[in-house]
């Protein structure tokens, strides 16, 4: 994946780990995932519009990162892939901080489509 990284996004690598789905780099303070898309083109462009919402409120999560083309899905032998940053690999949450990062979000039936857990229609049929 080395070769498909410096050519998509134009990045050297000297340290990369190849994992079956995906690949792991770090740069600085900043870790990378090239990893395959499991998500409709749909489905990917809601998680695009959650990914500007929860930046616009200056929520430290992971972005998507654009390839030369300024297209966020890179394509390697007709199977997507996308290049994902996170901006904090080493940062830890307490409970009370994950619980109050809870309220600020609820799910609208617009980003239903994101949510794939279940658990509530199997636990009702029991």
């Amino acid at each position: 994946m080395k070769e498909n990284i410096l050519y998509a996004y134009h990045i050297k690598l000297d340290n990369i780990k190849d994992e079956k789905d995906y690949s792991f780099f770090e740069i600085g303070e900043n870790a990378f995932y090239f990893t395959k898309l499991k998500r409709t083109e749909k489905e990917f462009q809601e998680l695009l519009l959650v990914m500007e919402e929860l930046l616009k409120k200056k929520i430290p999560i992971f972005t998507f990162v654009p390839n030369q083309n300024n297209s966020y899905i890179t394509m390697v032998g007709n199977v997507p892939y996308v290049l994902v940053q996170t901006n904090h690999p080493k940062v830890e949450y307490g409970i009370l901080e994950i619980m109050n990062f809870q309220k600020q979000f609820f799910l609208n039936a617009k980003k239903s489509s994101l949510y794939r857990n279940e658990w509530a229609t199997l636990w009702s049929s029991k």
